[in-house]
């Protein structure tokens, strides 16, 4: 209800005045106490009317034509909308797809999709059945601004979820019911269940209980509660997903209660609190208080997390008051979180008021961070004044600061007064590569507005190569913007191959735009236009139809065959056919005569079917002959099966023969199974006998559990057959376990079933590792380097704790300290650190 509400609101602002009020309540029919009044079931009969000055005996009869007419005569605006909730209480649900024909003839697009709403949602709450079967029509859902079947899978949930869950998961695409189960659990957890949502929801079929199902439940239950949806976690297994909740509760969890959310947040294990987080919890805050939330961030440890926090404070701050934000900068230390700070307040002034912003920059001690903060406040001033950010520029600023404003203040001065621009870059910056970038970056963007004006300024200004590129960039823009000048400009040009190239790029747009005019204009292509550059503008001209009305173009290349491109052609039309009906596709694919075309199309065809109906798919194909392009089909089809069904998928692929398609399928499965369900894909692995397929399958798993759990993931490595695969999935999980655990990667490596030559380059990958992390001191200097990462934190077996250097004349001294005690020396000449 509140959704539907919420979309009326936006439409009619009368009839939301009327909702605040309560004056809409249509009596519940059988819907059960449990959950929110419905939308159909929410308007008072009468009392809307009179409310905005109907009278009573003015009002519609039930009657869907005659009333819908006298809808359509008498009122005008929400005043519409409120009669029609009145027509629709008196309306039996027999009687409402009836009216909602009628109402289709409103129009007026926003009055005409709020009445629909209105009515598809009491059909749905009497009728579902009947209310879904209507909306299903791709027909019904195309000429409206919604998409009926979600307002009828919300009013079903609404009354009675379960029923609407199972429906939803009998609707005939994938997309489909990915969509309608969505829709169902999001509106049962608004009704105030969502523990019964999130059952249904791990109860789904494999493919469907995905990650955006969990995060859509979770999402809308913690803006309901989300200290109970917090406590819910738990329920989530995939450590993907559970972060990735994570984040959207406590974001929710900041729009109420900011102070709450961060002692949460620096409850969790360190490696949950991601920076992110942090800046989303105090962007939140920031806008409810950028003071309380500075004073809190001032207590963060330094690090990411807080860089992240004051950039979140400071860009929130600045909006509101860029003065005072300002002036809180001088409150940080000198360093990245100020220059950061102060970069955000001062680009809120640019705007708001430069002449301020001025004084402060004008007043910081000359350097690299003054000169920065003034380019980036010239870039933000030019977005609302180009010519006022260029006039202190040039007059003020010298050396880099000027240097790295200059191109963005002309960028946006180009937008609005391009020839000034130019004038500016061709009398004030001397003559240089960064001059011609400039001339390029506004001619583009002039050639958007008037591309002949600078396709005549360009010719007439420029020479050599940087105006050969200039009158390229502009002819891009022509071709997008005026195809028919574009025409008149290509055609005018010398005979050669810069005329050949700009024909076949000016055929492809043209065939988007306008493709007979495009089709007569090939064929009227001059006598000295070569027969290769003819046809690759024919050819062109298809692709871009084929992009904007597949049929059409379908049935123009039936009848070109004999052209060198009639193969290609047949492919990409039957491509894009399959993306909206691949039956269609196939039907037509399969009335083409005998040859490579054909069989590519058909092909193409039923990988768009594969997409949603991958078993239709894989049947079909089965009957194809064999080869090894039908067995690179099949792998294809089991490739999409797997994103919805991967257990389905492997069961298909178990029947392909051996080969480069069969491993591959069973790479794709593994991947996708992987994702979908970490639990299910090892345990499939396990009931694999020892092959190439199987080895493929383990090395995804140890890529991608290798950084969560390298130690498991060096278990599986160490099953792979192949000797190459062994030893460079041994190699992923073993240089993952070195960033946690140096000794126990290094015991690892010198247990692992590789050659003596693998495994002397991977111990030395690992104390690679271990020393990238020390920092030269100078070319004369000494000082002590403390390792960081887990040798420097967690001491086990006699791992490295810290090394001494000295360095003189070239000549470095190395002392490398180990965690019980002893030491060595080492003499280098000029160490590489």
């Amino acid at each position: 209800m509140k959704r539907l509400y919420s979309i009326l609101a936006q439409i009619l602002p009368v009839f939301l005045t009327g909702l605040a009020a309560g004056y809409f309540v249509f009596s519940n029919r059988g819907a059960p106490a449990k959950g929110p009044t419905h939308p159909a079931s929410a308007i008072r009969t009468g009392s809307a009317a009179t409310k905005v000055g109907i009278p009573a005996e003015a009002r519609p009869a039930w009657d869907p034509k005659s009333a819908m007419g006298e809808i359509f005569s008498k009122y005008n605006g929400s005043e519409r909308v409120l009669a029609f909730a009145d027509l629709l209480e008196k309306t039996p649900a027999n009687r409402i797809l009836a009216l909602i024909k009628e109402a289709s003839f409103c129009p007026f697009p926003a009055t005409r999709d709020a009445m629909l709403q209105l009515a598809y949602a009491k059909w749905a709450a009497e009728d579902p059945q009947a209310a879904l079967a209507y909306a299903k029509n791709p027909a019904v859902r195309d000429n409206v601004g919604f998409d009926p079947l979600t307002k009828v899978f919300e009013a079903w949930a609404a009354h009675h979820p379960q029923d609407a869950l199972a429906a939803a998961l009998r609707m005939g695409t994938m997309s489909s019911r990915s969509i309608a189960v969505e829709t169902v659990l999001a509106t049962w957890v608004e009704n105030g269940d969502p523990l019964d949502a999130l059952a249904a929801a791990k109860s789904l079929p494999k493919g469907l209980a995905t990650q955006n199902v969990l995060t859509r439940i979770y999402e809308n239950w913690s803006r309901m509660d989300p200290e109970a949806a917090l406590a819910a976690m738990g329920q989530i297994d995939n450590a993907s997903t559970r972060r990735n909740v994570e984040s959207i509760i406590l974001g929710n969890l900041a729009g109420v209660d900011p102070s709450a959310a961060l002692t949460v947040l620096r409850g969790l294990p360190s490696g949950q609190q991601s920076a992110s987080i942090y800046a989303d919890v105090f962007l939140k805050w920031s806008q409810q208080d950028p003071a309380s939330a500075f004073s809190a961030l001032q207590q963060l440890p330094v690090g990411q997390a807080r860089v992240q926090a004051v950039d979140s404070v400071f860009n929130s701050w600045a909006q509101i008051d860029p003065v005072g934000a300002l002036q809180a900068t001088e409150s940080l230390p000198p360093g990245q979180e100020r220059d950061r700070a102060e970069r955000n307040s001062l680009s809120a002034l640019a705007e708001a008021d430069p002449q301020v912003g001025i004084n402060y920059l004008t007043n910081l001690p000359q350097g690299t961070n003054r000169n920065s903060l003034i380019s980036n406040f010239l870039n933000r001033w030019a977005d609302s004044d180009p010519n006022g950010a260029l006039a202190w520029a040039d007059t003020n600023a010298i050396g880099s600061a000027y240097n790295n404003a200059i191109g963005g203040i002309l960028s946006r001065m180009s937008a609005n007064d391009p020839q000034a621009a130019i004038d500016y870059i061709t009398n004030k910056i001397p003559d240089s590569n960064q001059r011609d970038n400039y001339l390029q970056n506004t001619l583009s963007t002039w050639a958007q507005q008037d591309s002949v004006a600078a396709m005549t300024w360009a010719q007439s200004n420029l020479n050599g190569t940087v105006q050969q590129t200039a009158v390229n960039n502009v002819l891009n823009q022509m071709i997008q913007s005026s195809p028919t000048q574009a025409v008149s400009y290509v055609m005018a040009l010398p005979d050669g191959p810069a005329r050949n190239n700009d024909i076949s790029r000016l055929a492809s747009q043209l065939g988007v735009q306008d493709t007979q005019a495009a089709l007569q204009w090939v064929q009227d292509l001059p006598g000295d236009v070569t027969d290769a550059t003819r046809r690759n503008a024919l050819q062109n001209v298809i692709n871009g139809w084929v992009s904007v009305d597949p049929a059409a173009a379908a049935a123009y290349v039936k009848d070109y065959a004999g052209d060198p491109n009639y193969d290609s052609a047949l492919t990409r039309v039957a491509s894009a056919l399959a993306q909206s009906d691949s039956k269609a596709a196939l039907s037509w694919a399969e009335s083409l005569p005998d040859g490579t075309g054909r069989d590519n199309a058909i092909s193409a065809s039923i990988r768009g079917m594969a997409t949603y109906d991958a078993p239709a798919a894989w049947n079909y194909a089965q009957n194809l002959p064999d080869s090894a392009s039908s067995n690179a089909l099949l792998g294809s089809i089991v490739a999409s099966w797997s994103q919805t069904d991967p257990g389905k998928a492997a069961d298909a692929a178990s029947s392909l023969p051996d080969g480069a398609a069969r491993t591959n399928a069973f790479a794709n499965i593994a991947s996708n199974w992987l994702q979908l369900d970490p639990a299910g894909a090892s345990q499939w692995m396990t009931t694999l006998p020892a092959s190439p397929e199987r080895d493929t399958a383990v090395t995804r798993l140890v890529q991608t559990q290798a950084q969560s759990d390298p130690q498991t993931a060096l278990n599986w490595a160490s099953t792979i057959v192949n000797d190459a695969q062994r030893a460079n999935a041994t190699r992923t999980a073993v240089v993952e376990l070195a960033r946690k655990d140096p000794a126990a990667a290094t015991a690892a490596a010198q247990s692992a079933n590789i050659t003596d030559a693998q495994r002397t380059q991977l111990l030395n990958n690992i104390n690679s590792m271990q020393n990238s992390t020390i920092t030269m001191l100078g070319s004369s200097g000494s000082g002590t380097l403390i390792m960081s990462g887990s040798s420097s934190v967690s001491i086990q077996g006699n791992a490295i704790v810290g090394r001494n250097i000295s360095t003189s004349n070239g000549i470095s001294t190395i002392t490398t300290h180990y965690a019980d005690g002893t030491s060595d020396t080492t003499t280098v000449s000029n160490p590489t650190p």
